[in-house]
């Protein structure tokens, strides 16, 4: 039982590690970086350093599962290496140094000449390059400032849209109200109608034990006037709730359509300023041709 105890435990260390470590590269694609560049002004000549670093791992051991050989890795290590290089930065050869058959020249085109420290010797696509960041460094600019106004607009849109949605729901109540006051109101005026048209009758009084009196007495038309002033107190009061909510509903629309308004405002000065800088860019670029 022990022996096969541990045979399972082996097992899933096995399992285990053929999941996390196999299966993995030997090593990762290089990253470069420049390291220093030495110019001299009078030959020309530049001598370029760049690091090459390199991730790797070895094969430490071999497990076997199901008959088949897995290799488990090392930890990650870094490997090194210094590359030297030797240009001779003619004009020609500084306006061509963007497209170099050499991949790392090509590629740190920019940080070379940036090293060189020399306004003389800048290229025109280097030149290019610099204008066209600046460009797109002040378009960014003006999208932060556009995007920032936008959504300080948009957050009193949304401020002034929930005060629309809450006065809205209170409306929708106040006129449920609305409508069982009236309907109150109706009934008692068609009551008291009623009784103003029965004429007074004595043989009904006395048959009614003085009820029907009191249904048509002066007293009782009093009462339901009184109900009736009442009601029409509520109904004013609740019809003026309801016009006061529909103003503030109507308000928040105008500065919710003011807001837009604004927004589609700054977005067009934010184009013209666009558009200037654009002419601009446009401008320099040209004088970079003659």
């Amino acid at each position: 039982m022990i022996a096969a105890s541990n045979k399972i435990k082996k097992e899933q260390y096995n399992n285990q590690i053929t999941n996390l470590k196999c299966g993995n590269k030997k090593e990762l694609d290089p990253i470069y970086e420049l390291n220093k560049v030495e110019f001299n002004i009078n030959t020309r000549i530049a001598r370029i350093e760049f690091i090459q670093k390199q991730e790797y791992r070895t094969i430490q051991k071999y497990i076997t599962q199901n008959y088949v050989k897995y290799p488990v890795y090392s930890e990650w290590k870094t490997r090194t290496t210094i590359i030297k290089k030797t240009v001779k930065l003619t004009n020609a050869e500084l306006e061509s140094l963007n497209v170099s058959d050499d991949f790392l020249i090509r590629d740190f085109a920019e940080d070379i000449i940036v090293a060189l420290n020399n306004e003389e010797l800048l290229p025109s696509w280097f030149l290019r390059s610099c204008l066209k960041k600046e460009l797109d460094a002040k378009n960014e600019i003006l999208n932060n400032e556009f995007m920032e106004y936008e959504n300080s607009q948009q957050s009193e849109i949304i401020f002034e849209q929930n005060a629309i949605n809450q006065n809205a729901n209170e409306i929708e109540f106040y006129t449920i109200e609305l409508e069982k006051l009236t309907k109150k109101l109706n009934k008692v005026e068609i009551l008291l109608n009623n009784i103003e048209i029965k004429p007074k009758n004595i043989f009904k009084s006395i048959l009614t034990f003085g009820i029907y009196s009191y249904l048509i007495s002066q007293r009782r038309k009093s009462k339901i006037h009184e109900n009736i002033q009442k009601l029409n107190n509520k109904i004013s009061e609740t019809t003026s709730s309801i016009n006061e909510r529909n103003a503030i509903i109507q308000a928040s629309e105008d500065r919710i359509e003011r807001c837009k308004l604004l927004i589609k405002q700054k977005n067009l000065n934010i184009e013209k300023k666009k558009s200037n800088i654009y002419k601009d860019y446009n401008k320099k670029i040209l004088r970079l041709s003659h």
